[in-house]
């Protein structure tokens, strides 16, 4: 979000903004995330309520992964479908939102090797026949993380016409770590082995990481304005785009302790919509993640879902991320 980004890394997104505004967005100003990770925070958005309703009873379990479902066969997909869309996914490095059941599916080699079966490949002797297996098979890694960003997005920007209307998903994993692009997109080696880990757990310097996100987001910030440019000029349909980060970033993140972390930071998302005849008056200016959907579609599809209270959460241990506190009143507190 803008005002986070100029106050804690004196960076001015404005003209990234400007420019999405003058293509016909509206970015929502106070935009609040509801949790600070992404496996609570996207099934939260994407079924339209907070996770604790959607998964009760699972303050013990540490298995995060189970919120795949959700994911994969959202609410509002299930929505949109009996409203005759068709799904089409584009691949993602991350299991959860690599969406292989949607109607189409577009990934970049025909073998997409990632999660266990990549770490297993990358750390057994298996590893020499990945030479082998790379002109065919997308592994996880550093290069392989860049050229997927990259490849999603040239996807995106060119996605053919359907006769059908077409609910599009794409989970693309940048400006967050690892940083791989400098501003100008050319390729940044990291320094250390291939992880998505932030906040407490980014195996570098606050420095480091302060310099390395903005120079990737201003990569990424050409690439959505570029891919933006693209999908409305190719449109044969009146088109509905929603650019949002689950999360903001991590530079003051610790995830054992939400007392540790800035939560004006790590809870203060961007969010921008193409909504056709809406005006911006429409939208709340605090408008939050769990509620983007209901207002979706009740504009556009005539449903009458209430908009949910905004409440913010984190988990209380990070080995169990179902058991959370309310931090909703404590996003403004000065930061650690």
């Amino acid at each position: 979000r803008a005002d986070v980004l100029q106050g804690l890394y004196g960076y001015d997104n404005t003209p990234f903004i400007t420019d999405l505004q003058q293509q016909g967005f509206i970015v929502v100003p106070q935009s609040r995330a509801n949790y600070p990770r992404t496996a609570l925070s996207l099934p939260s958005s994407l079924n339209m309520d907070y996770i604790q309703n959607l998964m009760p009873g699972m303050e013990d379990s540490p298995f995060w992964w189970r919120v795949s479902p959700l994911i994969s066969d959202s609410r509002t997909w299930e929505i949109l479908k009996e409203a005759g869309y068709i799904s089409v996914a584009v691949a993602s490095d991350w299991a959860p939102t690599n969406n292989t059941k949607a109607d189409v599916y577009l990934h970049p080699k025909p073998l997409h090797i990632i999660g266990f079966p990549a770490y297993y490949i990358a750390t057994t002797p298996l590893k020499i026949f990945a030479p082998l297996l790379s002109p065919i098979a997308f592994f996880t890694s550093t290069s392989g993380h860049r050229m997927l960003i990259n490849y999603d997005f040239d996807t995106l920007a060119n996605l053919p016409p359907t006769s059908q209307p077409k609910f599009v998903f794409a989970h693309i994993i940048a400006p967050h770590p690892p940083f791989v692009f400098d501003a100008q997109g050319n390729p940044r080696d990291p320094g250390y082995p291939f992880t998505f880990n932030d906040g407490n757990d980014f195996p570098q310097s606050k420095a480091v990481y302060r310099e390395a996100y903005i120079n990737q987001l201003q990569y990424i910030n050409q690439r959505v304005e570029d891919m933006v440019e693209s999908i409305l000029a190719n449109a044969t349909r009146p088109t509905v785009i929603i650019i949002q980060s689950d999360h903001g970033p991590g530079l003051y993140t610790d995830f054992s302790s939400a007392q540790n972390t800035c939560l004006w930071e790590r809870l203060s998302n961007f969010t921008a919509l193409y909504l056709p005849g809406v005006s911006p008056q429409d939208v709340p200016e605090d408008l939050n993640a769990v509620n983007i959907f209901r207002l979706v579609l009740n504009t556009y599809l005539g449903t009458d879902f209430p908009m949910l209270e905004n409440r913010q959460y984190y988990p209380e241990n990070p080995g169990y991320i179902f058991r959370l506190e309310d931090v909703t009143d404590e996003i403004n507190r000065p930061c650690p």
